[in-house]
């Protein structure tokens, strides 16, 4: 279940506007849309910069191919759509896929070559939009079924988190049932216990205070898991000899806000309302894409469980 806002974009011409307008009031009830005219670029950026930029911080991107000039293609005359609109397609579709940036086009537009073998929506004119954006928001109820691997810093930071961590702990878990305690086993039942990995309600500056805070407040102790290679660290609350579930923050979050911070050109303290955007899109990639992970693996669909800090605090260890 995604605990954040889907952010959808809609690109157009000047002259489209009036027709984004309605594709903005048709998409508001599926999430928070955005005009490319509602200060969507940031003053001293170039267009370019800002696109970039700004557009991984959205889930979805509507495009507007809509009549705003003739133009003669081979010897014939045709309507086109202005070159900013394929431009900002192109932008939009190789950050957010092709599956989450939707082309809505003008019935008697030229449909450029580029873009052969999509499937559009056509429209006629402004009537026909309400009832054609009821085909984006379908695609987008089934695109929130499903979680897609994208490009985003968090699906690696997740992936190494998993192979690293997540699936050697559950799987010596499962087949040895035990833990280490000052040397000593203690028994863990992997197919009744598990090991709860608790992520942060937000990306913070650095999450390593956060995690020392929550173990504290906890009363959770440290016990070591045999590795092939190396002991790894688990957090627990061991009450009249009885191991209760193991838990885990993954830290290594902070390497997804740096690169965001990195990729965002960021050169001032604090954070700006879009940044913090992409810092949830982050958490919620790497919160779909380890879920997809553990889903996959014999070992962790059995022991391991992904859940949200709150929730861990009102229904976990801390009871």
């Amino acid at each position: 279940m995604r605990s954040v806002e889907d952010r959808i974009f809609i690109a157009s011409s000047a002259e489209g506007k009036k027709y984004a307008k309605i594709v903005k009031a048709s998409l508001e009830n599926i999430g928070k849309v955005i005009l490319w005219s509602d200060n969507f670029f940031r003053l001293g950026e170039s267009t370019l910069e800002n696109l970039c930029k700004q557009a991984a911080g959205f889930d979805y991107a509507v495009v507007l191919y809509t009549k705003d000039d003739h133009a003669v293609v081979r010897k014939k005359q045709c309507f086109t759509a202005r070159d900013n609109v394929l431009f900002e397609h192109g932008i939009f579709t190789g950050v957010l896929s092709r599956y989450r940036t939707f082309a809505l086009i003008q019935k008697g537009v030229r449909v450029p070559s580029d873009l052969s073998g999509i499937t559009y929506i056509f429209f006629k004119n402004e009537k026909d939009l309400p009832q054609e954006c009821k085909k984006i928001k379908g695609k987008i109820r089934e695109e929130r079924q499903i979680s897609r691997i994208s490009m985003l810093p968090s699906t690696a930071t997740a992936l190494s988190y998993f192979e690293n961590f997540v699936k050697p702990v559950c799987r010596h878990l499962l087949t040895e049932n035990y833990v280490l305690s000052e040397g000593k086993q203690l028994a863990f039942n992997g197919m009744k216990q598990k090991l709860n990995i608790v992520l942060p309600q937000v990306l913070s500056e650095d999450l390593k205070p956060r995690f020392y805070e929550l173990k504290a407040r906890a009363g959770l102790q440290e016990f070591q898991i045999p590795g092939i290679h190396r002991y790894f660290t688990g957090y627990g609350r061991l009450i009249g000899g009885t191991l209760y579930d193991l838990m885990d923050m993954p830290t290594c979050l902070n390497v997804s806000r740096k690169a965001v911070e990195l990729y965002m050109g960021k050169d001032f303290i604090g954070t700006v309302s879009h940044m913090e955007c992409i810092f949830a899109r982050e958490l919620e990639n790497f919160r779909a894409t380890l879920q997809y992970l553990i889903d996959g693996d014999d070992a962790a669909r059995h022991v391991a469980c992904v859940v949200n800090e709150e929730d861990f605090t009102k229904v976990g260890v801390l009871q």
